[in-house]
């Protein structure tokens, strides 16, 4: 009897815990073993045992939906869902990290890297890790595919692009504007805290929990050489300043708004020149912190640390 392939293709709408996601591009699931045990050569022929312990299961997400980054890594863990097309069909096939439990398990997102370029579409990429809802879940419970479902309408996100404008303005000192610039890179990752010591009746990892976010890296290249009063370049000039506020204008794509993503709390730690036969590069790199003066910054309620909104 012949046999019959399920090829399954293009994710179109994804939910994850709880945050609805248009334009995802990507889903990376790795199932790994933390400890793997191998006998030693001790005269036998080969490795005469292999134990494993302590499943994992890894997550990466790329999402155009770039205006979800702080709901997503603030939301309560829950269970994801993803839908994609099905070969030959008019169904969808649904695929799903986690459980709605009792117990809940789902992944934690625990970092993201945002970019922006003056050629694509902004992009924003998350980590995780999935925590295993108590000792008794296993692989099957947290990873499931069904097959033949009721087609999902597509999430369009919004989308935007072409970095248009930079601003830096330090709470002491004047502000720098820059334009035009073709790039700006977000990074950030939070410490975290895990049960990697699996104890004898654990499956899978069933303790995964966020200690704190790191500071937010950032990178901004632009090509504005621009003499300053002091007769330096506006590199040199940020690099002088303290900590301030960083707004970018991001144009919104196929009908979309115009965004704006705004930096709280940076310092700019370095400053780069590449001189060459082509137009001078000048590149940023900086770190916001979380708290400036009695100011504290919040992931996602008010008073962000970095936030892209429509402007107000």
């Amino acid at each position: 009897m012949a046999k019959t392939n399920e090829r399954r293709f293009l994710l179109h709408a994804v939910t994850s815990n709880g945050i609805t996601l248009g334009g995802t591009s990507a889903l990376g699931v790795t199932s790994q073993f933390k400890h793997i045990v191998r006998s030693a050569l001790d005269g036998a022929v080969g490795v005469e045992d292999i134990e494993r312990a302590g499943l994992m299961v890894l997550a990466t997400l790329a999402t155009y939906d770039v205006t979800k980054i702080n709901a997503l890594l603030a939301a309560a863990v829950g269970e994801s869902a993803f839908y994609g097309r099905e070969s030959g069909a008019i169904t969808d096939s649904k695929y799903t990290l986690g459980a709605t439990g009792p117990p809940i398990s789902g992944i934690v997102w625990h970092g993201f890297n945002f970019s922006a370029s003056e050629s694509a579409d902004a992009t924003a990429t998350f980590n995780g890790q999935m925590r295993f809802g108590d000792d008794t879940i296993d692989l099957e419970d947290v990873i499931k595919t069904l097959a033949a479902q009721t087609r999902e309408d597509p999430i369009y996100p919004a989308r935007v692009w072409r970095p248009g404008s930079l601003k830096f303005d330090p709470d002491e000192g004047g502000a720098t504007d820059i334009e035009p610039y073709p790039m700006l890179a977000v990074t950030m990752a939070a410490a975290v805290e895990k049960l990697d010591d699996v104890l004898e009746d654990e499956i899978g990892t069933v303790a995964v929990d966020l200690l704190g976010w790191g500071d937010l890296a950032v990178t901004a290249k632009f090509r504005d050489g621009s003499e300053q009063a002091a007769n330096y370049d506006k590199g040199t000039a940020m690099m002088k300043e303290g900590i301030g506020v960083l707004t970018s204008t991001l144009k919104g794509r196929g009908g979309a708004a115009d965004q704006v993503l705004t930096i709280n709390g940076l310092k700019w730690l370095t400053s780069q020149q590449q001189h060459g036969k082509g137009y001078t590069d000048y590149t940023m790199t900086g770190a916001a912190q979380w708290k400036n003066g009695e100011t504290a910054y919040k992931m996602n309620e008010a008073t962000k640390l970095f936030e892209i909104a429509v402007p107000v």
